[in-house]
């Protein structure tokens, strides 16, 4: 097409080429977190399985033989994280010692995320009501002991119970799981229950890529996020095993 006996430039073919080249790079990016995410529960896994062995080191049966040891890795599994849906393969442990006639279990406890069990809840609130939801559910995320936290679910529960008994069942249905994080030390509740550590860790990243428009090749994105991301540290002086931050990807 011609312009005043110009030729006009090809608009449109420019237009597609930036959809293309930010989807690939999205793309490249969201791959990128799922390597980071995979590699961040792996070595989760790992902290946990190893501390579990370390503990009972010392616990040999009549030949000096070691009751707890590694035996190699389950079948892999997926599991949904913030990050998506991720393949693993938990490492086992053959844990021989007997208690009380019961063979004992290396088993990992579960903490529902209180960031999307907030949103959750409050979503089968009406509107109006929604604020005031909200509060009741904060003094059981800040309660200062189990018992505190207890008898704030039973406030919520009394407040819109029966005429919301959807939120008072979404809420109710997780309790234990939600109150996990009370049996650790108060030091590390803020860090449980909270969204899960694999979303945040990479919301960073996910920040920068709306900011910047996807703009830049895929091996500067890798580069930045591995920039952007903290590396982890796996052990603690006082709780071996615990997962502090999220791995380096460009590690």
């Amino acid at each position: 097409m011609k312009l005043g006996g110009k030729e006009a430039p090809p608009t449109l073919k420019v237009i597609e080429n930036e959809k293309e080249n930010e989807d690939g790079l999205r793309d490249h990016l969201d791959a990128v977190i799922l390597q980071g995410a995979r590699r961040m529960l792996a070595a989760a896994l790992e902290a946990e399985v190893q501390e579990y062995v370390d503990r009972y080191q010392h616990h040999r049966d009549e030949k000096g033989h070691r009751q707890v040891v590694r035996n190699g890795k389950a079948k892999a599994r997926t599991v949904t994280t913030g990050a998506g849906q991720l393949e693993v393969e938990a490492p086992r442990v053959n844990d021989k010692r007997v208690v009380d006639g019961e063979r004992q279990k290396c088993e990992t406890r579960e903490q529902r995320c209180w960031f999307h069990k907030l949103g959750n809840v409050t979503d089968k609130l009406p509107k109006r009501l929604q604020a005031k939801g909200k509060r009741l559910l904060h003094e059981v995320v800040y309660a200062a002991t189990r018992d505190d936290a207890e008898e704030a679910i039973e406030k919520f529960t009394a407040e819109f119970s029966p005429k919301h008994q959807r939120a008072v069942d979404c809420l109710t249905k997780d309790r234990e799981k939600l109150l996990t994080f009370f049996d650790f030390p108060a030091e590390h509740w803020k860090h449980l229950r909270t969204t899960n550590v694999i979303e945040s860790s990479f919301a960073t990243v996910r920040l920068r890529r709306r900011v910047t428009k996807c703009q830049g090749s895929g091996e500067l994105i890798a580069l930045s996020s591995a920039g952007l991301i903290p590396p982890f540290e796996l052990g603690d002086r006082d709780e071996p095993g615990l997962v502090r931050t999220a791995p380096r990807l460009g590690a």
